[in-house]
């Protein structure tokens, strides 16, 4: 996992998906993220990749819903907030982003367990409930 931060867009994985998001079309992407981590049944071990890109696409969500986190880079906002009013017509957009971070950081996810692997990451659990608290 190429990261270098705790928040959702501070890994590689993430940056790419949102490049390709960019490109190809925010609301197809965000739906597929989310399509994709969902559809992943509990008793199956949830790969990082997929991990780290439900979380961008939450992030997404929580951008386009006017709360992006404190510190986010205002020029990924401004790309982001292009797309905002077609993401917030989803409907069920939010429960989908909760559902979506819910597996991501449940015990049968390798993202989880990467974070975790030397006991709790504090670091990494309030990002996660940064995120869950702007979606709310």
């Amino acid at each position: 996992m190429g990261a270098w931060g705790h928040n959702a867009f501070a890994n590689d994985d993430a940056l790419d998906w949102l490049y390709d998001a960019e490109e190809s079309g925010m609301v197809g992407a965000v739906k597929l993220a989310f399509r994709t981590i969902l559809t992943t049944p509990p008793s199956v071990y949830l790969e990082s990749p997929e991990g780290a890109v439900g979380l961008a696409a939450a992030e997404v969500v929580a951008i386009s819903f006017g709360h992006p986190r404190d510190a986010e880079d205002p020029v990924r906002v401004a790309a982001i907030s292009r797309s905002s009013a077609e993401i917030v017509g989803i409907p069920d957009i939010v429960p989908t982003a909760q559902r979506t971070i819910d597996r991501v950081v449940d015990e049968n996810s390798e993202l989880n367990e990467l974070w975790n692997e030397n006991g709790p990451n504090a670091d990494w659990q309030n990002e996660i409930a940064d995120l869950r608290a702007r979606l709310n």
